[in-house]
Order: C-alpha cells, then sequence, then structure tokens
C-alpha cells in the first residue's frame, strides 16, 4: 500500500488492504453519532447500528496494528442512543469495545479547552441548560474532551526510534490535562486543533513512524505528520473532506 497518501473511502476498506501489523500509532477522532451534519455520513444511526460500525474499525484496526502500536481516541463525554432517549458514557462505550478485541487501556487524557492563549477558561458554553437555576432538570455544559489512549500487546514500543520530543514538552506534556483552544474550520463541524495529534505523535510514536487517521475530516492529523516527519496513511468516505483534506496536503508540500 502506498504510504503519505489519503485514499477517499471507508477506513474499512483501506485497512482492507493493509497487511496485518503495518501501523505505529492511530490517532483519530471518530463520528460521535450525536446528530452532526457530516457531508457522505449518517451521524445518527440506530445505536446496534453504530455500535457494530464501531466493534468493525477498532478490530480491524487492533490486527493492522504492530504489537506495542497505540491508538489515540478523542471522543465526546456521551453516545447517543436515538431509540431510546438516552446517552450513553462514551469512554465506557468505546472502552468496553477495544478491550473486547483486544486493545489494552493506558490512559485518559482530559483535553480542557481554553478560551483564549493567555490560559482563561472555559471556551464554549452555548448548550442548554435544562432546567434554569432548578433541580428539575439541569444539564451541566461540556467544556472537556476524554482522549483515551490504548496499546496492542507489550506496553513497551521496540524497537527503540529516534525521540523528537523536548524535555520541556515531556514534561508538560505529560501530565493528563490538556490546556487547548479549540479549533474552528468552516469547512467541517467538528474539528480538532493540531495540538492534539501533535502532542499524541511526540509522545506516543518515532520520527519515521506509520500513522493512521481513519476518518481524516479536514486533513488536522496528516498536517501534524508533515511538520512531524512521521509516514502516514488516511481515510476520508466524503467527498467534500476528501478533496479539502488533500488540498491543504498539497498546499503543506510546497513550502
Amino acid at each position: 500500500m502506498e504510504l503519505n497518501k489519503i485514499y477517499h473511502e471507508s477506513c474499512l476498506a483501506t485497512m482492507g488492504r493493509m497487511e496485518d501489523g503495518l501501523i505505529d500509532l492511530t490517532i483519530t477522532s471518530p463520528p460521535y453519532n450525536v446528530d452532526i451534519q457530516y457531508d457522505g455520513y449518517n451521524d445518527k444511526m440506530p445505536f446496534l447500528e453504530y455500535e457494530a460500525f464501531c466493534e468493525d474499525w477498532l478490530s480491524t484496526l487492533f490486527r493492522k496494528t504492530k504489537n506495542g502500536g497505540r491508538l489515540c481516541l478523542n471522543i465526546n463525554n456521551t453516545v447517543k442512543d436515538f431509540e431510546n432517549d438516552k446517552l450513553l458514557s462514551a469512554c465506557v462505550f468505546f472502552t468496553n469495545i477495544a478491550e473486547k478485541y483486544g486493545w489494552t487501556f493506558r490512559e485518559h487524557i482530559t483535553w480542557i479547552k481554553m478560551k483564549d492563549e493567555d490560559g482563561e477558561i472555559f471556551a464554549g458554553g452555548k448548550t442548554a441548560w435544562g432546567s434554569w437555576m432548578s433541580a428539575s432538570n439541569p444539564q451541566l455544559r461540556s467544556f472537556t474532551e476524554p482522549i483515551l489512549v490504548f496499546h496492542k500487546g507489550s506496553p513497551k514500543k521496540e524497537p527503540v526510534g529516534e525521540s523528537d520530543i523536548t524535555k520541556e514538552e515531556f514534561m508538560q506534556w505529560t501530565k493528563n490535562a490538556w490546556y487547548i483552544m479549540p479549533d474552528k474550520d468552516n469547512t467541517h463541524p467538528a474539528v480538532f486543533p493540531k495540538d492534539i495529534p501533535y502532542r499524541c505523535m511526540k509522545i506516543y510514536s518515532y520520527i519515521g513512524d506509520l500513522i493512521y487517521e481513519p476518518f481524516t475530516g479536514s486533513g488536522t492529523t496528516i498536517d501534524a505528520c508533515r511538520e512531524l516527519k512521521r509516514n502516514f496513511i488516511g481515510s476520508e468516505i466524503s467527498n467534500q473532506y476528501y478533496k479539502y483534506a488533500t488540498d491543504r496536503l498539497s498546499q503543506s508540500l510546497l513550502f
């Protein structure tokens, strides 16, 4: 399979052509099934259908990952069961599926969404509050998202390669709370900031490792791969986002 390329197809199609044990690190933020309007994807699946979809890609990804390889999964706080009108813990949902298919849980990082670069928190705050100033049915506003980290087989990554993380970065980023400003992109409704894949790559991979992004979206992870000299493979099913991400990649190759 050709490296350093975004494939215009589902992640299951891309991984179906990969040899087993190829991937060093996967960094992704999958669809949350909370009815976000994506181009070319239904984000309002029946719960059992969404669960089966997550089982398919997480189990396949496990086979395609090297022993000692890692998975960094940025998710929402909840998963929606539309038929029964209830919310489930996304951390529990994804951890149960990942462990079912062989992944070993290793870390829970909390992304705290800063309001500005001076460190003022929190960003956001426009979600529904439920019952106003009443215990009737209050709803808490979400200012954080989890980043779950798993590994396959050995917790140690061998053989040892070339690291590019500095002492200052290591001391700061190995805290399990990350204060990062959210990103905005008019092309995509759910962009995560490049600082997330940037940190994950420096902590959990070596220069030249192969990074996989099964839900490429606007290409944030791929952009970080180019900057940090990692090889990559991306998958994107949407026509709109595939074109945007490949155009973004082409621009980065010019400089």
